[in-house]
């Protein structure tokens, strides 16, 4: 199945709360853990993934956290994916190993290519202000609101 993984889901929720928050206000991950009922350690690895791959800074000390590294509208969908798992890939015979046990007599390499490409440029379409508008905040009842696949199960 084609799906995001929960460390995507975490990822994509911490990168939200962010967005939430006032101009230079800093979240721990603490903080943000408890808002989504997240794992904080995992939550913190999540994070510190972020921080290397540009899209949050983090300010260590007792009142550091992190903040956005860059604004919402500039932050899409795969490179969060890339962050938090590397790149993607939706068949193991697009990847750099070539471990298919079919390569030899595949002939579904270049149409798998072309949907990997496909679904490559709507990941990189969709950023966080997009999500963030037809989302709720922790704590409300909206109808329509985006989940996680810890809550879809």
């Amino acid at each position: 199945m084609l799906g995001f993984s929960m460390a995507t889901d975490y990822g994509l929720l911490a990168l939200g709360y962010l967005s939430q928050q006032e101009p230079g206000r800093l979240a721990c991950a603490k903080e943000i853990a408890e808002a989504y009922n997240i794992p904080p350690e995992l939550l913190a690895k999540i994070l510190q993934k972020l921080a290397r791959a540009g899209l949050v800074k983090s300010h260590a000390g007792p009142t550091g956290g992190y903040v956005l590294a860059r604004e919402p509208r500039d932050i899409n969908v795969s490179s969060v994916i890339s962050a938090v798992e590397g790149p993607v890939h939706l068949v193991r015979c697009l990847n750099d190993d070539l471990s298919c046990l079919l390569a030899h007599t595949c002939d579904i390499v270049e149409p798998m290519r072309i949907i990997q490409e496909r679904v490559l440029e709507l990941l990189e379409e969709i950023t966080l202000e997009e999500i963030r508008s037809k989302c709720r905040r922790p704590g409300t009842e909206e109808k329509g609101a985006v989940t996680t696949a810890a809550e879809r199960g």
